[in-house]
């Protein structure tokens, strides 16, 4: 679970660990998962365009991109070093040596807000505020959008399926919605406060989800366990993402 602050807690059947990202005055805004590194852990991005690492049981400052104070960095993906991939809120993305990856085809009313890989593919999803889904640089297949709804909350985050045949998006307000071959297992819309949900994680099976609020509370959907919250930061930080 990562917090603004840039703190990490991960959970483990009711044990909580804590590790520190490298001391940094900008606002953490999004991790991803390393999964084909055998050292590495987690990259974090900051606000600043600073991406830090956790290699074992330290941290450093593995990269950075340049900052746009009208075009934020607002999410990172990538399965390891060399792929991973920075989002501005335009939708452009970036490598860590500032080279354009992709960015959307069509224009849009709503900002981007996550970006959504997967190791199967090379393939990124972009996803905006206003739900809207496009998949550029590779082959993951579109499913749909919910550009033409009437949305109760912005997208704020989303997941694919661990067969890239389907994914979910997260509405800030606990709703969940599901294309392709993803699973419904429940949303939190009407349990939690507006604007509230940050985060969903879902099983490798895709038999249920967690979904993560800001005040560190983790709701388990499905078959999810429920392995504890970060409700008390004792810096009252708020909870961004879970991976």
């Amino acid at each position: 679970m990562l917090f603004a602050n840039g703190d990490l807690y991960s959970f483990d059947r009711g044990h909580v660990s804590t590790v520190r990202s490298p001391g940094s005055r900008s606002v953490a805004v999004g991790m991803t998962v390393l999964e084909r590194e055998t050292s590495c852990q987690v990259a974090v991005l900051f606000h600043d365009g600073t991406v830090t690492t956790l290699c074992g049981d330290k941290w450093s400052v593995f990269a950075s991109v340049t900052p746009d104070a009208d075009n934020p960095v607002v999410a990172i993906t990538g399965n390891s070093l060399s792929e991973l991939a920075v989002m501005y809120r335009d939708g452009t993305v970036v490598d860590l040596f500032g080279a354009t990856l992709a960015f959307p085809l069509d224009p849009h009313p709503t900002p981007a807000v996550t970006l959504l890989g997967s190791p199967l593919s090379k393939g990124l999803y972009i996803v905006g505020s206003g739900g809207w889904v496009e998949s550029v640089k590779g082959d993951l297949p579109y499913y749909g959008s919910l550009s033409r709804v009437k949305l109760n909350a912005p997208i704020v985050s989303g997941a694919v399926t661990s067969q890239c045949d389907g994914y979910w998006l997260l509405g800030a307000d606990g709703g969940v919605f599901t294309f392709g071959a993803a699973r419904f297992h429940g949303s939190l819309s009407g349990v939690i406060a507006e604007n509230s949900a940050r985060s969903i994680l879902p099983l490798f099976d895709g038999s249920g989800y967690w979904i993560l609020c800001r005040s560190g509370k983790v709701y388990a959907l499905g078959n999810c366990a429920y392995l504890g919250s970060m409700i008390y930061h004792p810096k009252c930080a708020l909870a961004i993402q879970l991976a």
